[in-house]
């Protein structure tokens, strides 16, 4: 499998490149950049998780993580495979965009730490 894009792959500031820069998560374009906090988003969500392993065996982990701790024992089954691992995540704003991101395993532990 690939590594992860780190980038907005689909909708609102689709191609642009996703940063984390000390506790700042922004998303870049060029000299462009719009920062991402708690303030401008609405809503995020984990839409998919997917390591080096096969799907279903990514599947089945985090429907069995979820289904015994709920969406903690998601996050933390999606957490601890950070090396190879490609996550989606669901981003809704304030202002009414959306966003569809990729990054790896390692970025979204940071974006938790960020948004949470």
């Amino acid at each position: 499998m690939a590594s992860a894009k780190n980038k907005v792959i689909a909708g609102d500031y689709a191609g642009w490149d996703v940063i984390v820069g000390g506790k700042k998560l922004s998303f870049m374009h060029r000299l462009t950049r719009f920062d991402v906090n708690k303030n401008n988003v609405s809503n995020f969500e984990l839409v998919t998780s997917q390591s080096g392993n096969s799907f279903w065996g990514s599947f089945l982990r985090g429907y069995v993580s979820n289904a015994l701790l709920g969406p903690a024992g998601l996050m933390a089954s999606t957490i601890g495979q950070a090396g190879r691992q490609a996550v989606l995540i669901s981003f809704e704003f304030t202002g009414g965009q959306r966003s569809l991101v990729e990054v790896d395993g390692k970025l979204y532990k940071k974006i938790l730490q960020i948004l949470y």
